[in-house]
């Protein structure tokens, strides 16, 4: 389940890079129209449920570092699957946990210098942007 999820955010997150404007319009209209109708429209590799997940992870809550919430779980997969560690888990979770977080709040910092919003304002999501704040 861990590797397969993994394998579902990293292609909903990739998808989100080319399409994810084109999709923002279809998520946020979920409630006006019918789940099946919102999935004929959104542009993304997985559907509408990769383009509202990858909404979610990447423009409002970590922005690109949800990129690294992927390898995480696949680790932790591979090491219930394999019986075998590939890295060690504790520290690849702080890792994880420190980049995304300096890493957010960098691109917020340089979206909130920014003058206006610009086609790159989506990198630091909501998170990073209010930290930068």
């Amino acid at each position: 389940f861990l590797i397969i999820t993994a394998l579902f955010l990293f292609t909903a997150f990739l998808s989100y890079l080319f399409t994810g404007k084109a999709d923002q319009s279809v998520v946020e209209a979920t409630g006006d129209e019918s789940l099946i109708e919102a999935g004929r429209e959104a542009q993304n590799w997985l559907g509408f449920y990769g383009a509202t997940v990858s909404h979610y992870f990447i423009f409002r809550w970590f922005g690109v570092s949800a990129f690294m919430i992927p390898p995480l779980l696949f680790f932790w997969g591979f090491r219930i699957v394999f019986q075998r560690q590939l890295i060690p888990l504790f520290s690849a979770f702080i890792f994880t946990v420190f980049a995304g977080l300096w890493l957010a709040l960098l691109l917020g910092y340089l979206t909130h210098s920014m003058a206006g919003v610009n086609e790159i304002s989506f990198l630091s999501g909501g998170l990073g942007y209010q930290l930068a704040k």
